[in-house]
């Protein structure tokens, strides 16, 4: 694994740590670092959707959930099919409106 890679994984841990902790401008920031080292990595952009999501900032999840599924399929980056059907249901989650 490449240093930035490896640096990345790290930011996404501290994410998910913070995401836990209901820290969520804490998780955005390391989220974004792993976007910014590793962009190939769609799960991040997933991950920080997640974030958005919790903030009611449902727009901004909906653009990452995207944009994940986007650069996946572009860029053939063959991610684990389950972080994609978690964008794609995210989407219709945030589309109908069925926010629980």
């Amino acid at each position: 694994m490449g240093e930035e890679k490896a640096e990345a994984e790290k930011e996404k841990v501290l994410g998910n740590e913070a995401y836990k902790r209901r820290e969520f401008a804490e998780a955005l920031e390391h989220y974004g670092r792993a976007i910014g080292l590793d962009p190939d990595t769609v799960v991040f952009l997933v991950n920080r959707a997640a974030v958005y999501f919790e903030m009611k900032e449902y727009q901004k999840a909906i653009e990452d959930c995207r944009k994940a599924i986007e650069e996946n399929s572009e860029r053939s980056l063959h991610t684990d099919y389950k972080i994609i059907a978690r964008a794609h249901a995210r989407i219709g989650t945030l589309s109908t409106g069925d926010l629980g």
